[in-house]
C-alpha cells in the first residue's frame, strides 16, 4: 500500500471515517452506516478544509465545517485542495 491511512471518528459507533495521504494529496472518506442522521464534531485541524467531492450518495459535499450533519447511510469521498 502506498501512503498513509488515519482512520477518524474512531469512537463513533454509526460512522467510518478516514485519512488517506499519497503524493502530496488528501482523501477524506466518511460513511454513517446506520439509518439515522448523525451529527460529527470535524477534528480542528480539517475544519474549513475545502475539495472536490469524487463520489458520494446525497448533496456533493466541497467543504468541511465544524459540525458535520450526515444523512442516514451517507458517505462521501472529499478529495482536499493542496495548502
Amino acid at each position: 500500500m502506498h501512503g498513509d491511512f488515519q482512520q477518524i471518528f474512531a469512537d463513533h459507533p454509526q460512522v467510518f471515517g478516514w485519512l488517506r495521504r499519497f503524493n502530496g494529496q488528501t482523501l477524506v472518506v466518511i460513511n454513517n452506516f446506520t439509518p439515522e442522521p448523525v451529527t460529527l464534531d470535524v477534528p480542528e485541524a480539517m475544519q474549513g478544509k475545502q475539495g472536490t467531492c469524487l463520489i458520494t450518495n446525497s448533496s456533493p459535499r466541497v467543504r468541511l465545517p465544524a459540525s458535520l450533519e450526515l444523512q442516514p447511510f451517507e458517505s462521501f469521498a472529499l478529495l482536499l485542495e493542496r495548502s
